[in-house]
């Protein structure tokens, strides 16, 4: 090709064979004139069998005289024929270039048509090496034959690039497979294809197996660079592969993984409630179901939990386990705008104004060391009726809590929970009531009232009250006719005010409590049967029935009793009189008066009847003496509670010398109690086991081993005799095994005593003066000091040392320490 052509080529311009332009001033032989890149695609590598295309264009401000004038050398390696075949268009591109003769290998091509006749056309040229079992490389230069002599010629603008065909075993993909868990139903995997160009093949995939379910490689599907293949609820340890494939040939090796197995419990795995709090009811689910419901205030805030239960037989709370939380509404969330209210849902702390976000959120929980995991969710805009349903996952299994928005509806209720009342002829009945909403929160409207009136038997009654209602609360009184001493039978009624255009009117709101009754008393109370023990253990006492058992609760864990059991002796009274106040009270107890709930150490409740039960528990041995009283009249009895069982203990304390020496002996004792310190005696049954071991220097009374149970305190003993050379360490082990199987965890303690020679000590007065002496204290430092201040050091030796302190008269107390330890105190007098 002449230069003159190839001048006259620059005359024209092309951007990206697009637009043109006239270029001025440019090179005969400038580089990059010819632009050959893949047609899809980076990489210049591709599998063997497989087509590849470049794509041709002129670099801006570069033209040829004639677009025809584009043309292809293709040259192949040793390892291939190659096919080939070039268009302005990759319609048919694949047809054709499976239709044209291979080229042989290790020659070049005639000059190929780039088939572009203008600026817009692009060149396609696609290649296929034939042989699939090598690896192969072919080099293609494109070229503007100027001189349309069919041959590279020099000067003439050329770009050359070499397209590699890899055989299969030559392309290693990375495939990470995603682990697989129990349950799954999805298996997953994503590729990196390394440098193969991956965009200009279409039948690359990821095929997978999954057990005896999926046994033969199955190809998943692409999204989101995501490979993945529905399968059936994978059981623990199945085992998953994943493998890349281009077409039906394998590559690479494959990803392979077992299910792992849950940590959690298939059935109570996750246990989902709602807590109690001032906008929201307790639920009680005890089992992983998909909807337990729940009632929280419209507009409120309330917290959802999940707790986690291990796979033991009797599931237990699990800590560490990752919960993913995540919330939806069946509202319309909107944001505010002009004339618009919103309506929004906060979870976990962000408000989400679209139902779309608030279903996307999930909030990232790990389950404490009780097993429990929350999420905090408050709403705006909502009204009654409509859900917000929090659903917690882990381990491919969910639960969820469905809470129902409720507008507050109110209940009047009496603080004293009392229907009857007494009081006194002539005297006043006090009540204390109020007003609360289903959370239990009272009521913060200020256009309350409740509307008291009052029937006696005898047909009079007090007037009619009008009593407000502030904060919730509502207090009156009610005082029975001039000596009347019928029954008075009181009636309030709840209602609110509304105002009308300055017009108030009141109506009935709310759930109105019980009428109450009042007793008049005819004459001062008394105990017309004198509380006494009932029944111990359901049994009345008698000369076998003597105490009731120890409860092994707490005061949270128990709850109001209705009869005489392991855990409640029962107290009885009769009194003259219903409506009396009683207070009951023992230290060290916990007490019910007529099932009412428990408190501990005294229970105070208006009795409803003349007969009244006093249910009494402890978790602490010996006779509680309980006293009861309605303010005037008082009467005591004794409850007895039983010793410890023997299967109670929890701890062994151990008591010991640190020290002893030579030709001495010392004692060790032990005490085993359980967790509220009562003694536990072991010979009461034959179950528990008790060790008690020694080793060590001395003699041992009695003998190592032989302590098998405690004494009927719960305590054991033995001594050890040291001979007058005997020194070394001392170790004693007790061992309680509740069960005597081994079941429960046993009870260790230790004890370590150093047998070994004692530094001593001693002070004794003399006249203008004391002497101060330390035995075996041979290489310490002695340190003597009067009334607390230093008098005198001197290093101790073997035998005994004896020095002296000039002392003025009068009472002096000496104090010597050994080796920085305090070794004796005494008090001498100087002369």
């Amino acid at each position: 090709m002449s230069k003159n052509l190839t001048r006259k080529g620059l005359a024209f311009g092309a951007l990206v064979a697009l637009t043109s332009s006239v270029v001025a001033g440019s090179p005969a032989l400038a580089a990059g004139e010819i632009n050959v890149v893949p047609s899809a695609g980076t990489s210049y590598n591709t599998i063997a069998g497989a087509q590849f295309t470049l794509s041709t264009t002129f670099a801006p401000g570069f033209a040829p005289a004639a677009y025809s004038q584009l043309k292809y050398l293709v040259k192949t390696d040793a390892n291939s024929t190659v096919k080939f075949a070039a268009q302005n268009t990759v319609t048919g591109l694949a047809n054709a270039v499976s239709g044209a003769s291979a080229q042989a290998i290790s020659t070049t091509s005639a000059a190929v048509a780039g088939a572009a006749t203008a600026a817009t056309d692009v060149s396609y040229l696609g290649l296929s090496a034939v042989t699939t079992t090598a690896t192969s490389a072919v080099e293609v230069t494109a070229f503007v034959d100027a001189n349309n002599d069919g041959a590279l010629t020099s000067g003439e603008w050329n770009t050359v690039r070499t397209v590699n065909f890899k055989k299969a075993a030559d392309i290693v993909p990375a495939v990470t497979l995603t682990a697989p868990a129990t349950g799954d139903t999805s298996l997953k995997a994503t590729v990196a294809w390394g440098d193969l160009n991956i965009e200009q093949l279409s039948d690359e995939t990821v095929k997978f197996t999954a057990g005896t379910q999926i046994a033969s490689a199955t190809a998943g599907s692409l999204a989101s660079g995501v490979w993945s293949l529905s399968a059936n609820a994978l059981a623990a340890s199945e085992a998953v592969t994943a493998q890349a494939y281009i077409g039906t040939t394998a590559l690479g090796s494959a990803a392979s993984a077992v299910a792992s197995a849950r940590t959690i419990s298939d059935t109570v795995g996750l246990v989902s409630n709602v807590l109690k709090g001032n906008d929201s009811l307790a639920t009680a689910a005890t089992t992983m179901v998909a909807n337990t419901a729940a009632t929280v205030r419209t507009n409120g805030s309330f917290t959802a939990q999940v707790k986690a239960f291990d796979r033991a037989t009797t599931p237990a709370a699990k800590s560490g386990v990752s919960v993913s939380a995540s919330a939806a509404t069946s509202a319309n969330l909107r944001p505010a705008s002009t004339g618009v209210t919103e309506i929004s849902v906060t979870f976990n702390g962000t408000k989400y104004t679209t139902n779309a976000t608030l279903n996307a959120a999930v909030a990232a929980l790990t389950t404490d060391a009780s097993g429990l995991a929350a999420v905090a969710v408050s709403s705006f805009g909502l009204v009654d009726g409509q859900t917000v349903t929090v659903t917690f996952a882990a381990q491919n299994l969910s639960s969820a809590v469905v809470a129902t928005q409720r507008d507050a509806v109110y209940t009047v209720s009496d603080d004293a929970a009392s229907t009857i009342v007494a009081t006194n002829k002539n005297a006043a009945a006090s009540f204390n009531y109020s007003i609360k909403d289903q959370f239990g929160v009272l009521s913060a409207r200020t256009n309350e009232r409740l509307v008291v009136s009052a029937t006696a038997a005898s047909g009079t009654a007090p007037a009619t009250q009008y009593i407000a209602v502030s904060g919730g609360k509502a207090a009156f009184s009610v005082t029975p006719t001039t000596d009347n001493t019928a029954d008075v039978t009181v009636i309030a009624d709840l209602e609110v005010s509304t105002n009308t255009n300055g017009t108030i009117t009141w109506a009935a709101n709310g759930t109105d409590v019980a009428n109450r009754v009042i007793k008049v008393r005819a004459a001062a109370y008394s105990f017309s049967v004198a509380p006494a023990v009932a029944l111990y253990n359901n049994a009345a006492p008698s000369t076998t029935v003597v105490s009731q058992p120890l409860t092994a609760s707490a005061l949270a864990d128990l709850a109001a009793p209705s009869v005489s059991n392991a855990t409640w002796a029962k107290v009885t009274l009769t009194g003259t009189n219903a409506g009396e106040k009683l207070t009951a009270s023992a230290a060290g107890t916990f007490l019910s008066i007529d099932g009412a709930a428990v408190t501990a150490d005294s229970a105070t409740k208006i009795a409803q009847g003349t007969v009244v039960e006093i249910f009494v528990a402890s978790n602490t041995t010996g006779t509680k003496t309980l006293t009861i009283s309605n303010g005037s009249v008082t009467s005591t009895v004794s409850v007895v509670f039983s010793k410890a069982v023997e299967t109670s203990g929890t701890v062994i304390e151990l008591t010991a010398p640190a020290n002893a020496g030579p030709g001495t002996s010392f004692v060790v004792s032990g005490v085993v109690k359980d967790k509220f310190g009562n003694v536990v005696d072991t010979t009461t049954g034959s179950t528990s086991t008790l060790s008690v071991t020694y080793e060590g220097p001395g003699i041992v009374v009695p003998a190592s081993g032989s302590i098998t149970e405690t004494n009927a305190s719960g305590a054991f003993s033995f001594r050890v005799i040291l001979g007058a050379n005997e020194t070394g360490t001392g170790v004693v082990t007790a061992t309680y095994d509740a069960d005597g199987a081994g079941t429960t965890a046993a009870v260790v303690a230790t004890k370590t005593i150093n047998a070994a020679v004692v530094a001593s000590s001693a002070a004794s007065g003399s006249t203008g003066k004391f002497f101060a002496s330390a035995t075996n204290a041979a290489g310490k430092k002695v340190v003597v000091k009067v009334d607390g201040k230093f008098a005198k050091s001197f290093i101790g030796t073997a035998a005994k040392k004896v020095i002296s302190v000039a002392a003025a008269k009068g009472t002096k107390t000496i104090t010597i320490f050994v080796g920085g330890k305090l070794s004796s105190t005494k008090v001498v007098i100087v002369k």
